[in-house]
């Protein structure tokens, strides 16, 4: 004769296994959400579409600076007040409305010093070019370390 006897479940050891799955899969979800691009901002004027760094970001001294606008956009950036000349902005992208600029080298700012930053950028449509009643301008905040 087999014993058909039920074997009873630890309750205790189910919860926990149970626990410990619903928090792996939440800090899964917490982690997708944290690496996701934060650079857009729902408030940027038309025309604009990234600012890098984003508004009160911290980069690096060395850090890349800059703005992705509309590809029927150019323009050019201002640091601290400081007009940043053209050849020393990033060229690759410039005809797609991507606007960089790195300090370093022969750069009107060999490094950018540690505190808050306003940067400007100053854009309207390729054809028309600067100096038009579409030119437009932009001015966020950021933080060097």
């Amino acid at each position: 004769m087999t014993d058909d006897i039920a074997v009873p479940r630890d309750t205790k050891r189910t919860l926990i296994i149970v626990g410990g799955l619903v928090l792996a899969f939440n800090l899964m979800v917490a982690g997708i959400y944290a690496t996701k691009n934060n650079t857009t901002t729902p408030d940027l004027p038309v025309g604009v579409q990234e600012l890098f760094p984003s508004r009160d970001q911290v980069v690096l001294s060395q850090g890349q600076i800059g703005v992705q606008l509309d590809k029927t956009l150019t323009g050019e950036l201002t640091l601290d007040g400081t007009a940043l000349p053209l050849d020393e902005y990033e060229q690759n992208g410039l005809d797609l409305g991507t606007i960089f600029w790195k300090p370093g080298p022969n750069q009107t700012f060999s490094e950018l010093k540690a505190g808050r930053h306003t940067i400007t950028v100053h854009y309207w449509p390729k054809a028309q070019g600067p100096g038009g009643q579409d030119d437009r301008s932009f001015t966020w905040y950021f933080k060097s370390a």
